[in-house]
């Protein structure tokens, strides 16, 4: 995992090292697999027990999905969050940068998409 897995709390996990430094430096618990829009089995259990949201690129939700489910059965409380970019391929660098949107919007997002 790339930066570092923050020792507790919830994590956001990103499908790219750029979009993980970017929520960093916003202040959020991000962490990449550089792996792209996938969790490799053996890092399923990294996460294990955690609060993880899931955020990939725009149409790779399937995939966000995929890793959530993973997840869970690793032992998180894992699930998709859609960013609801326009265009396919925006990623979490776009929502920051292109759009010009906060941490505390994504926030927001990540707590809606949270199953009850």
């Amino acid at each position: 995992m790339y930066p570092d897995v923050p020792k507790d709390g919830p994590i956001l996990l990103c499908a790219g090292e750029l979009d993980a430094l970017l929520a960093r430096q916003r202040g959020l618990p991000a962490v990449t697999t550089t792996c792209g829009a996938r969790l490799p089995d053996q890092l399923a259990p990294v996460l294990g027990g955690r609060r993880v949201a899931v955020i990939y690129d725009v149409g790779e939700e399937g995939a966000a999905e995929t890793t959530a489910a993973k997840l869970r059965a690793a032992g998180s409380e894992a699930w998709a969050v859609a960013l609801g970019l326009p265009n396919k391929g925006e990623d979490l660098t776009d929502w920051f940068v292109k759009y010009g949107r906060t941490a505390r919007e994504l926030g927001v997002l990540c707590r809606r998409g949270r199953p009850s």
